[in-house]
């Protein structure tokens, strides 16, 4: 009984140390996939999708009319991926999924802040209309290491 009661107290506390420590990992999405149809719809998206490599073996999909779907989680205190290239007039999504805490996904230059809380899925077009390299960030205080939950966006020329 007393090994049961110190597990069940000690394991969240570990998990969330292992969370954190795991905050640093820095992973890039840069997909070579060009689309030069519309977006008609998120709920086209989910009907039909496949997934393609990018230069390094992060996947991403890309739907029937050639929107590109990324999948991005919002934890304590970091977004995986936290970085993603796209082509000028891509259709990009990213689909974020809210992990641990209550966060936003915000890139201040190109107008785009959504909240995200933990659990919800929320799928954010990204715009690209404009070459450049764009800082995307959490923008609701999240705690210590909320000035870090930090990401960079690079739109290059077609």
């Amino acid at each position: 009984m007393r090994k049961t009661i110190l597990l069940s107290t000690l394991l969240p506390g570990l998990v969330f140390l292992a969370a954190c420590n795991g905050a640093d990992t820095t992973t890039v999405i840069d997909d070579d996939t060009s689309s030069s149809s519309s977006l008609s719809s998120i709920n086209a998206m989910e009907s039909s999708s496949s997934v393609t490599e990018s230069t390094d073996g992060s996947a991403s999909s890309v739907d029937a009319s050639g929107v590109r779907i990324i999948e991005m989680t919002a934890a304590d205190w970091n977004f995986s991926p936290n970085a993603i290239t796209s082509k000028k007039g891509e259709k990009v999504i990213v689909r974020l999924t809210g992990s641990t805490g209550i966060h936003s996904f915000g890139i201040k230059d190109l107008n785009v802040n959504v909240k995200i809380n933990p659990g919800e899925i929320m799928d954010i077009e990204i715009p690209t209309d404009t070459v450049g390299t764009f800082e995307f960030r959490c923008m609701v205080p999240c705690g210590p290491g909320h000035k870090e939950m930090t990401g960079t966006l690079v739109v290059t020329e077609s």
